[in-house]
């Protein structure tokens, strides 16, 4: 393609310079130099386009590395963080689960202690119903009797007044009323007690004083049995509200633990939630992350693939114009050899040809002259501008050859300031590019410093932040296990004192319902068989519960009717019998006296029992009692101390525990705050060193593309540093060849003869005036076509004025 175009501009050329009288090779020769300069400024055009393209894959392929080496980085940040928020969140589901168990127990044991309490209210109910119930019956029993006489102060008449409402028509037994209530009432009794009163129950003979005996000894077992009953009532409720206190005390303790580890819950379960925010967001983040690093590596490889290709081409085609022009330049030099010129002379296809050009007359001496002249200089520095105007001297005009001769001084001079401009280009680009590299070498040099030090700070082994951050994350892991194990502890101290509780205060229970029975039936006997003695009170009486009225009873029978009653504590001289005696203070005047009775001392005695069924009965039973009333008070006591060593070592381990979780609490803020700290720096430190990195790779690619550029100038460069001089040189003697060239030219009267004609006909009718004297009035008016006068008025200094 190139050989059918190179022919069509031979053509062109060859009709286009037919009228100039070029021969037929010099016109060739012509046309190849047009296509030497047109190839070289095609290099040039392709050489910046190249560099244009060059510098895109470079700027792309850079900022592209520095964009995977960064997502790189990320990714890797990213699956960190993933993985520490899973183990994290992980450990963190564990303690929920753990959480969760003991807060189960928790409300299990509260459940268990609700059921008990509710069991031990229940029984308690049963037991108060029981009691209220028994107390009725006697009450009621005790009524009918009394109602009826059976007490054994009574006289034989009032008996015998109230028999006919209680007994039969028949005279010979009780009442079914009176049978019901003391039936009823029996169920509450001893067996022995029983017997007596199923005894009374069957007698026959109601108006005899073995019956008076009888019903006197009925009513005493039952009032009592009565009194017994209604002290245990109240023991009993008495114990169902301490039972019922310290219920609530271990059920309030239950729910301040409970409502800690709620707590505790609600923050591991936030703190999951925070992890499952963040771990979703880092799981985004790597995604992306990764997802544009594909796409970067696949930018990256297609560019890779196409500056390759083109870089192929780009060095194809400098080939192909490189030896393009060799031909050529080799073509030029050889049409334009001395050989050349005597051969082509001397043949018509040479010098006329077919384009029919007219061949000019020979030279006159001054033309041979010049053309040996430049074909010397052209021989001698290799000029082919010299050459082409040698071989143009003898067919050309004078004035044809001349301005060629000009023309071509100006671009010796041209070349010569394009050759200045070369040597000033390389000069100030090496001075600019030697000044870059070094100021670049001496940021990299910094840049890797700086990178080693950022290096040390991170990695290094037990100071850097990651030994530290790691250490930091182990005390907040070690702290975290502490507190568990601490949990765990309190919990099953607790679980131990509630169950040492419990036992204690069931164990209180039980001795305390022993020494209630006992104290209750030894305070009775005391009252019973202890001696004792009346204090008289003149006008004073006390309030009290009234156990009955004898009306009209004398002082000693009240005595003896109140020593025979153990719940009497004294009477008044209106005949009423008072089973307490208030406050000194709080007496009120009386008209009459009171009585209140008062034991001598706790002088054991014993009353014969009315039918012993056995001998073991007799004797030394109440020492005994008293000393298992001595070992139940001293255990109790000891119990009760020890609930209370229990409860204050429960308090204080409670309070320790507290104590602890709350600096460990403490402590793991704090430990939180540093390693947040810790974590920030680090990513500050490594996105730093990433960023130091990408500056130092860049400076680095920078100093390459320096130094690159440097190599690309260096042959033209080293070039026109070697040869300035010699092409200097050439240039003058190429200069002084055509100055004397032209010199002898314009000297010739053949040249000042056609230039003179060239001048008569550039001035056309001012010839005449003008030739030789263009400066001249005349020639001024001709040319202007004004007067004489008037041109010297405007113009005085003009010759001829």
């Amino acid at each position: 393609m190139k050989v059918i175009l190179a022919l069509l501009a031979v053509c062109s050329f060859a009709n286009a310079v037919d009228s100039e009288g070029d021969r037929t090779m010099t016109k060739v020769v012509k046309l190849l130099q047009e296509m030497l300069d047109t190839s070289q400024a095609d290099g040039r055009a392709d050489t910046e386009i190249f560099a244009k393209f060059k510098c895109y894959c470079d700027s792309n392929t850079a900022q592209k590395q520095a964009s995977i080496a960064e997502l790189t980085s990320q990714i890797s940040t990213n699956e960190g963080q993933i993985e520490e928020l899973s183990a994290s969140s992980g450990k963190l589901s564990t303690e929920v689960a753990s959480l969760d168990q003991s807060m189960t127990d928790n409300q299990a044991a509260r459940d268990e202690a609700k059921s008990l309490r509710d069991k031990a209210n229940a029984a308690f109910k049963d037991e108060e119903a029981d009691s209220e119930a028994a107390i009725a019956q006697m009450d009621k029993a005790l009524e009918t009797l009394s109602a009826i006489g059976a007490d054994q102060t009574a006289s034989l008449a009032a008996v015998r007044s109230h028999v006919g409402k209680f007994m039969g028509s028949t005279g010979s037994g009780l009442s079914e009323e009176t049978k019901r209530a003391l039936r009823a009432a029996s169920v509450f009794l001893s067996p022995a007690q029983r017997k007596t009163v199923t005894g009374f129950l069957q007698a026959k003979a109601p108006f005899t004083g073995e019956y008076s005996a009888q019903s006197g000894e009925i009513v005493g077992i039952l009032k009592n049995m009565r009194d017994t009953f209604k002290a245990d009532l109240a023991t009993a409720r008495g114990a169902e509200a301490k039972s019922l206190r310290s219920h609530e005390a271990y059920t309030a303790t239950m729910e301040a633990e409970h409502s800690t580890m709620s707590d505790a819950h609600a923050s591991k379960q936030d703190q999951l939630g925070s992890n499952d925010g963040d771990l979703g967001s880092a799981k985004d983040n790597l995604e992306a992350a990764q997802n544009t690093k594909a796409d970067d590596e696949e930018f990256l490889a297609t560019l890779t693939q196409q500056c390759a290709d083109k870089t192929r081409e780009y060095e194809d085609l400098k080939m192909v114009r490189a030896n393009e022009e060799a031909a050529i330049a080799q073509a030029i030099s050889i049409l334009n050899s001395d050989a050349a010129f005597e051969s082509f002379g001397g043949t018509a296809a040479a010098s006329s040809g077919a384009t029919g050009f007219i061949q000019l007359r020979k030279s006159t001496s001054v033309r041979h002259e010049v053309r040996h002249l430049l074909e010397k200089t052209a021989k001698k520095h290799k000029s082919l501008r010299l050459a082409k105007i040698a071989s143009q001297v003898e067919k050309n005009p004078f004035a044809m050859v001349i301005k060629t001769i000009k023309k071509q001084m100006r671009v010796v001079d041209e070349e010569e300031k394009k050759d200045d401009d070369t040597k000033a280009f390389c000069d100030d680009e090496r001075t600019t590019n030697d000044a870059s590299i070094e100021g670049l070498t001496g940021s990299i040099d910094q840049l890797s410093g700086e990178i080693d030090q950022l290096t040390t700070d991170i990695e290094e082994p037990e100071v850097g932040l990651k030994a530290t951050l790691a250490a930091r994350q182990q005390d907040l892991a070690d702290n975290k296990q502490s507190q568990a194990d601490n949990t765990a502890s309190r919990q099953a101290d607790n679980a131990e004192y509630r169950k040492t509780v419990g036992n204690l205060v069931v164990a209180e229970e039980t001795i305390q319902k022993a020494l209630d029975v006992l104290t209750k039936f030894y305070d009775w006997l005391a009252r019973k068989q202890g001696p004792h003695s009346y204090v008289e009170h003149d006008g004073k009486d006390s309030g009290g519960s009234t156990i009955k009225r004898i009306p009209e009873a004398t002082v000693d029978e009240l005595k003896e009717a109140c020593s025979a009653d153990p719940n009497c504590a004294g009477f008044n001289t209106n005949g009423v019998l008072k089973t307490a005696i208030a406050d000194e203070k709080e007496w009120y005047d009386f008209a009459g006296k009171l009585f209140v009775k008062s034991f001598d001392s706790f002088v054991q005695t014993r009353k014969e029992d009315p039918a012993p069924p056995t001998d073991e009965f007799k004797g030394g039973q109440e020492e005994k009692g008293h000393k298992a009333l001595d070992m139940l008070n001293f255990i109790l006591s000891e119990t009760k101390a020890e609930e209370k060593t229990a409860h204050e070592n429960e308090e204080k381990a409670q309070a320790d525990y507290e104590d602890f979780m709350t600096q460990a609490k403490k402590d793991e803020n704090g430990l939180l705050e540093t390693i947040a700290k810790l974590e920030e720096n680090l990513a500050a430190k490594e996105k730093e060193r990433v960023l130091k990195n990408i500056n130092k790779e860049a400076d680095e690619n920078e100093r390459k593309a320096a130094e690159d550029y440097l190599l690309s100038i260096k042959p033209g460069c080293d070039f026109m540093d070697q040869n300035l001089d010699s092409r200097k040189s050439s240039r003058r003697a190429e200069k002084s060849a055509l100055a004397d060239s032209l010199r002898l030219m314009e000297d010739t009267p053949e040249y000042k003869t056609a230039a003179a004609a060239e001048e008569a006909e550039a001035l056309g009718e001012c010839a005449d005036a003008c030739v030789g004297q263009l400066d001249h009035l005349d020639c001024k008016v001709c040319q202007t076509g004004s007067s004489p006068a008037g041109y010297c008025g405007s113009n005085p200094d003009t010759p001829g004025c």
